[in-house]
């Protein structure tokens, strides 16, 4: 490993832009051409913001390097504050209540505040700071609300809600809604029914008519909940798996073995040879079950897998991962999207992929204190919640930013911190010195220096406590 420190001309670009141009695109895969264009722009750390690592490289392949941009990198004399993109103060500041003077002189200072940047103070009907020119809209309403109307997943809409935290399809929320609503009307009818016919009943006394319409309206009820009862059982037979049967995707076309797109393989001898898929039968750099280290005490086996990027795949062994994996699987690409056009992923048939760019780390301070790799975070945390299947997550190398994921899921899982550490060094097998235990430290340690736990710091970039049980009954063992 080899740490590149030594002093540079005064920054050209400045500590922000050095960010922006540079630590936006953290790579594993940098060159040695990205390395001095970063030194030659004056970025390099003590006098700018960033920072070179070469990483291990096999035997005959180009050098690789990890480039690393933090603020805090800069001596004195380099610029204090950086200043933010309008997205980034968006992240950082947007719906920030009761805002100290020491928060207002910071976000001015970050260049977010109006007219440098797309924020400012407000204090009708309550104080806070809106980046989006939305928190007065509605005047009775709160800041922590998103206005606009009701959502469906994420989804705007105006006419009905649909709660997505456990992982529902929301045409299941829909159809269990219209479900309840129908029980209860009918039960309230069947209820009345029966008061009513007791009332006939009990004041009948000698006139015939009456009971006669007693009996006809306790017969009608039990008719009607009979009828009820038929529709149900009609509905059940209807729907795959069952009204209840949440795991059925009615968004998705049902698994079938084969289909008519698919490549003739042949005799079919590759699929019985193949037998029962493990992890140690895929050729993929970094790839293992994240229950390796921790032998399935913390998380469930066969349900988190992490990698390096599935860009060297072959179609053997994408088809391999395929099968590995299964039903309603999803993989979880948290690269750039520098490194995504670059080194796109093999496509896994079956799988779906989901892109959710976290900007690359070494040290895992930033997960913790950068407003957008936070706000990332969470979105990557709740997809892999509410994951339908098994869950592969990668970046570059898949020992960094997959390292902090993976570990935030076995804290919530019950894991303690010789157990993630143990998971998290476990990358070096793959990539000998591909990981310190100081820098999965640093993150821990700002984390419940700011937050008390890791719980609260979860709970702080965006995760509720229904998100943090999914999480656990999803992964935990």
């Amino acid at each position: 490993m080899a740490i590149f420190s030594q002093a540079q001309p005064a920054s050209a670009l400045g500590v922000s832009a050095c960010i922006d141009k540079y630590g936006s695109d953290l790579a594993y895969e940098s060159t040695a051409e990205d390395v001095k264009s970063m030194k030659d722009d004056g970025c390099e750390a003590p006098v700018g913001p960033c920072r070179a690592i070469q990483e291990f490289t096999p035997s005959g392949e180009e050098e690789r390097y990890t480039i690393t941009c933090d603020s805090r990198f800069v001596e004195d004399g380099g610029d204090e504050t950086p200043k933010l993109t309008d997205r980034q103060c968006i992240e950082k500041y947007h719906k920030e209540l009761n805002p100290t003077p020491s928060k207002l002189d910071k976000m001015r200072e970050n260049g977010c505040r109006k007219p440098d940047g797309p924020c400012e103070e407000v204090r009708i009907p309550f104080h806070a700071i809106d980046c989006k020119g939305e928190l007065t809209v509605d005047p009775g309403g709160d800041p922590s609300d998103d206005p606009g109307g009701s959502s469906a997943c994420d989804v705007k809409t105006s006419i009905i809600p649909v709660n997505c935290s456990s992982g529902a399809n929301p045409i299941w929320g829909l159809l269990l809604m219209a479900i309840n609503i129908l029980t209860a009307g009918i039960g309230i009818v069947a209820i009345g029914g029966i008061i009513y016919a007791a009332i006939l009943w009990t004041t009948a006394e000698d006139k015939n008519a009456q009971i006669v319409k007693s009996k006809e309206t306790i017969f009608n009820v039990i008719l009607g909940l009979a009828a009820y009862a038929l529709l149900f059982a009609f509905i059940q037979f209807l729907v795959p798996g069952g009204v209840f049967n949440r795991e059925i995707d009615l968004s998705s076309p049902p698994p079938s073995s084969a289909t008519p797109d698919a490549p003739d393989s042949g005799s079919g001898k590759d699929d019985e040879k193949d037998g029962d898929v493990t992890a140690a039968d895929i050729r993929l750099l970094n790839f293992r079950d994240a229950t390796t280290a921790t032998g399935g005490n913390v998380l469930k086996k066969g349900v988190l897998y992490r990698s390096a990027s599935l860009s060297g795949l072959n179609d053997k062994n994408a088809k391999k991962l395929a099968k590995l994996l299964g039903s309603g699987a999803i993989i979880i690409d948290i690269r750039s999207d520098r490194q995504r056009n670059e080194k796109p992923d093999k496509p896994v048939d079956g799988v779906h992929h989901v892109n959710i760019p976290i900007t690359g780390i070494l040290d895992t301070e930033p997960m913790v204190t950068d407003p957008l790799r936070r706000s990332q975070l969470a979105k990557a945390l709740k997809t892999a919640a509410n994951a339908r299947g098994a869950v592969l997550v990668h970046c570059a190398a898949g020992k960094d930013r997959t390292g902090w994921m993976v570990a935030m899921i076995m804290y919530v899982s019950g894991a303690n911190d010789a157990q993630v550490m143990k998971e998290y060094l476990k990358s070096n097998d793959a990539i000998p010195g591909g990981v310190k235990a100081e820098w999965l430290k640093s993150g821990l340690q700002e984390a419940r220096s700011k937050h008390g736990s890791i719980e609260n710091y979860l709970k702080s970039i965006g995760l509720s406590s229904d998100d943090l049980k999914n999480l656990k009954n999803k992964f935990g063992a």
